[in-house]
Formats: C-alpha cells, structure tokens, sequence
C-alpha cells in the first residue's frame, strides 16, 4: 500500500514474537493478542475465578466528566470510596492493587514497628560507646 503521494510505501512494523520465530506484522500480531487476552479475561470473570480488588480504576469519555467525578464530596472512612486522579501507568505497582486493607495496614504496622525497634536497639550501642568518651 501507499501514502496519498504515491510516493514512498508505507512501510508497516515487524516483530518476531519469540527467538527463532518468523518476523509477521506487528499491528496483526498485537491485535491478535489483545483479543486473545480480552476472551481469557472474560472467561475468568464468567467463572468467578477472579477475585475482586479493593483498588480499581475508571476511564472518562471527555475532561468535563472526569471533573465532576473528581471533585464529587467524599466521605473519610474505611470501607467508602475515595477518588484521586490516577497515575500513569507506568508508574503503576500492578501486583499492589491484589493488596487487601488489612494486608496494608498490617505492612504498615510491621514497618513501623521493625523501625522503631531499630531506632531503640541502635539507642543502647550508640549511648553506651558516647559514655566512653
């Protein structure tokens, strides 16, 4: 195929999906695999193997309506839903959205406590070798 100038053709990217394997189209090979990927994800919700997560994210059609949603008043306690602009999704710990508010708040305790035992037991060395200068 060509452009509109007839020019030069369009020249369409290639991959090799594995080592060995023969170059095919890129765009073919990646909208396969979407597919492929979408029937697996709707197959495993059918059959409820998927548990839910206590995280999620939603997508706007247009800004208007991600503003409103945004700014709607929420209330401050577990269990209720509180909405924050979402980050890029590279930036995104996709296996830390299976975590369970208890299992953070558990992490977060242990985190804390680990440092607070640090901080006492790095006390004694520390003020017992200032005693003897």
């Amino acid at each position: 195929s060509t452009n509109g100038n007839k020019e030069k053709p369009i020249r369409r990217p290639k991959l090799r999906p594995y080592i060995c394997a023969k170059k095919v189209d890129a765009i073919h090979y990646y909208s396969n695999r979407i597919e492929e990927l979408n029937d697996e994800i709707s197959a495993k919700a059918k059959s409820h193997e998927m548990k839910p997560y206590a995280s999620g994210f939603v997508t706007f059609a247009n800004f208007e309506a991600l503003t409103i949603a945004d700014q709607i008043a929420q209330v401050n306690s577990p269990f209720q839903m509180k909405t924050r602009l979402a980050p890029e999704p590279d930036d995104v710990i996709w296996h830390n959205l299976r975590i369970t508010y208890w299992e953070r708040n558990m992490r977060r305790f242990v985190g804390i406590g680990v440092v607070v035992l640090l901080v006492v037991f790095y006390t004694i060395p520390v003020s017992f070798a200032a005693s003897l200068s």
